[in-house]
């Protein structure tokens, strides 16, 4: 097991399986590259039309991706949001949701289990102006009725949330693909977000941060370890 791809988006989208530009929105530019790198992802949001940058890998039941992310000029109110990363197993079914929320400065991670129920697992805070990096792991339960799935992320290498009791044996066993952009938006949402430097394993190893990256890491002081809570006001 190891590196499933990596996406550094130095000149262009051409890592990508495919992609949705919505008319130029989503994009490389050198003004996204947020790890002192030449390069990145942005994502202008003004309008709901879905936009993304989809990577197919190697069904997997486990994996672990790390990306830098800055919220830019991103404007929403405490009750919108939308969808930025969300992964698909086999069936195109998204199992795993990763939502701006709660104002712009906030990540919310779902996991949906297989009853259909959404579990939140936790918010990550972002602050302004710096370059987060940020880890998130997913393996699913090992049997029916073992409920041990397990959901992580870390900011700066730090835990900022985790729930290792989800019954997720059943159809996020065959993890296919990953989308990094916008959908499901909800409100009226302006600005610009960025990503950058994407990683993606199919085992537990820590990816850890680019070498002498050119922006701020953003780091929690202390860990924060978040309940899970069953289901979500969301619908898939």
């Amino acid at each position: 097991m190891g590196e499933l791809f990596a996406i550094h988006a130095e000149s262009d989208l051409s890592e990508f399986t495919s992609t949705a530009t919505n008319g130029g929105d989503f994009s490389q530019s050198a003004g996204a590259a947020l790890a002192g790198t030449s390069g990145g992802l942005s994502h202008l949001v003004n309008d709901s039309t879905t936009q993304y940058g989809y990577k197919s890998f190697a069904s997997t039941g486990e994996l672990r991706f790390r990306l830098y992310i800055n919220y830019n000029s991103l404007a929403m109110d405490a009750s919108e949001y939308f969808k930025c990363i969300w992964l698909t197993n086999a069936a195109s079914s998204t199992r795993y949701n990763i939502y701006f929320e709660n104002n712009e400065n906030s990540l919310t991670l779902y996991v949906v289990n297989d009853s259909g129920g959404w579990n939140n697992i936790g918010k990550i805070t972002l602050t302004s102006g710096t370059n987060c990096y940020i880890e998130f792991y997913f393996k699913c339960a090992t049997a029916a009725g073992a409920n041990n799935g397990i959901a992580r992320a870390w900011v700066g290498g730090v835990l900022a949330c985790e729930s290792t009791s989800l019954d997720t044996d059943n159809l996020s066993d065959d993890m296919t693909g990953i989308y990094f952009g916008k959908t499901d938006l909800s409100g009226t949402i302006s600005g610009t977000f960025y990503m950058d430097e994407i990683v993606l394993r199919n085992d537990s190893t820590e990816i850890g941060p680019v070498a002498a990256t050119g922006g701020a890491i953003h780091r929690l002081v202390s860990p924060v370890r978040l309940g899970m809570l069953s289901g979500g006001g969301l619908a898939l």
